[in-house]
C-alpha cells in the first residue's frame, strides 16, 4: 500500500471515475461487515486510514486506534478494557 485515499482524491481535483467509486465502496463495506462480524467497531474511518495499493486499487483499512470490541452483552468496552481482563501484567485491569 503506498498511499491513501485522501493522496488519492487529492490527485484527482475532478473526482474519481464511478467504477472506482463503486470499487473503493464495495471494498470498505466488505470490511466493516469482516470488522462486524468480529465484534469490532472502527469508529474512525475517514480518507487517511484507508490505504490504497496503486497497482490494484486494492483498499486496506488501518489505524484501530478508536477501535472498539462490542461485548456479548451489547455493552461496548475500550480495547484497554477487554485486554485488562486477559492480561496478567496489569492485575487492577
Amino acid at each position: 500500500m503506498d498511499r491513501n485515499l485522501l493522496e488519492v482524491l487529492e490527485e484527482k481535483p475532478d473526482g474519481l471515475s464511478r467504477e472506482s467509486v463503486k470499487f473503493f465502496i464495495y471494498q470498505i463495506l466488505k470490511a466493516v461487515e469482516y470488522f462486524h462480524s468480529m465484534n469490532v467497531m472502527h469508529r474512525d474511518i475517514k480518507p487517511e486510514n484507508l490505504l490504497i495499493s496503486s497497482k490494484t486499487n486494492e483498499l486496506k483499512v488501518c489505524d484501530f486506534g478508536f477501535a472498539r470490541f462490542i461485548g456479548n452483552e451489547s455493552r461496548i468496552q475500550s480495547s484497554n478494557q477487554s485486554q485488562g481482563m486477559y492480561d496478567d501484567s496489569n492485575p487492577g485491569g
